[in-house]
């Protein structure tokens, strides 16, 4: 495996909360890693630290790969070069920014990512006004991709077909599942068992101690 982006500390904060606390993240290549986490959790923001376009005091970045992003639909940059045909594929008919529709310039972005010659991508809901035949499509897409992704996504059917590692942001820190969507459900389901568990074993062993100080009060009575 090679390296193509490692990140150190990581702090960002907002109105007194942190919104990012991680001492280190690795990025290789032919990783597939699916960014998941609540709304307002600092998914965003992440990737804007990783791409460069935030740098917070202390982090240490070193990016050893070029790198393409696919952002949140706003707007649409048309550059020179891109693949015209994946273009067509993807269902982007004409070019004209003010009449594209949502999914067109979500497609133009991908299509965009897709012709560079990139080390790696990073994509923020990139499944955002695409259809079902456009989702599979770029699945297909992202699987013939030979760079690392990185991407925020809620569509569970998409980050099933396409990623092998989550990272769940939650309070500021990463925490790493293997495997797809689906097997990081189940992972977070064995942890709630495995903590509601250890629960009730807590709550047993301390009612046993409250018996036994009270049989020990009462013995010290007699």
């Amino acid at each position: 495996m090679e390296l193509i982006l490692k990140a150190k500390d990581i702090r960002v904060e907002f109105k007194g909360r942190d919104v990012l606390d991680i001492n280190e993240l690795e990025v290789y290549d032919y990783d597939r890693i699916g960014l998941v986490g609540a709304n307002g959790a600092g998914k965003s923001t992440l990737l804007r630290v990783l791409l460069g376009e935030l740098t917070p005091p202390g982090c240490k970045m070193n990016r050893l790969g070029e790198l393409a992003y696919i952002p949140q639909l706003d707007e649409v940059t048309l550059q020179e070069e891109k693949d015209f045909a994946l273009v067509g594929k993807l269902g982007v008919e004409q070019l004209n920014i003010q009449t594209m529709s949502g999914g067109e310039e979500t497609r133009l972005k991908i299509a965009q990512a897709l012709s560079a010659q990139v080390h790696g991508i990073l994509a923020d809901e990139p499944t955002s006004h695409l259809d079902r035949e456009g989702i599979d499509f770029l699945i297909g897409q992202l699987k013939y991709f030979t760079g690392a992704l990185l991407v925020i996504s809620h569509d569970r059917y998409f980050l099933d077909e396409i990623v092998d590692k989550i990272w769940e942001l939650k309070d500021g820190k990463i925490t790493e599942y293997w495997g797809n969507y689906s097997d990081y459900l189940r992972q977070k389901e064995e942890e709630r068992k495995s903590q509601a568990a250890e629960y009730e074993q807590f709550i047993a062993e301390r009612a046993r101690l409250e018996r036994a100080a009270e049989e020990k009060r009462k013995q010290a009575r007699k």
